[in-house]
């Protein structure tokens, strides 16, 4: 697909769920978010660079938000966020939580076992399930 946008005189790409791992991999230079979170989400065709922008992005979105933070998925976008809060607490929940446990082990969160909001600064939701309107199962206390 990217050699035919090519052949079509497209100069780049914007990657979203489900393709950032392979726009990665089809980058031959990637900054730096890109290269720990291993995801690209813009990739330019004229010289194979890779960027990972989500980051700038999520930091802009949790400013001023109270520690710790609750990620909800582990997929390239959470991959994105976990790499921006470096000096931030947080914790990951995620529906197969083998890769909760590793993507918290990665960047230095924690894996919980539920995703309950309490205590937590921000709640992002960054799975795909709200795509098909399967939404996280929240606990939230009135």
């Amino acid at each position: 697909a990217i050699d035919r946008l090519r052949t079509l005189g497209y100069r780049g790409v914007n990657a979203t769920v489900p393709l950032k791992a392979e726009a990665y991999a089809a980058a031959r230079f990637r900054d730096d978010a890109a290269e720990r979170a291993a995801a690209v989400n813009t990739l330019s065709l004229l010289d194979d660079r890779g960027w990972l922008t989500d980051t700038r992005g999520f930091l802009a979105l949790v400013e001023g938000a109270a520690d710790p933070i609750l990620l909800l998925g582990a997929g390239g976008t959470a991959r994105a966020a976990a790499t921006a809060l470096g000096g931030h607490a947080w914790a990951v929940w995620n529906r197969s939580p083998e890769k909760a446990i590793a993507l918290a082990d990665r960047f230095g969160g924690r894996a919980v076992e539920r995703p309950d909001p309490t205590g937590f600064g921000a709640v992002v939701n960054l799975t795909s399930a709200s795509l098909s309107d399967d939404l996280p199962p929240l606990e939230w206390d009135a």
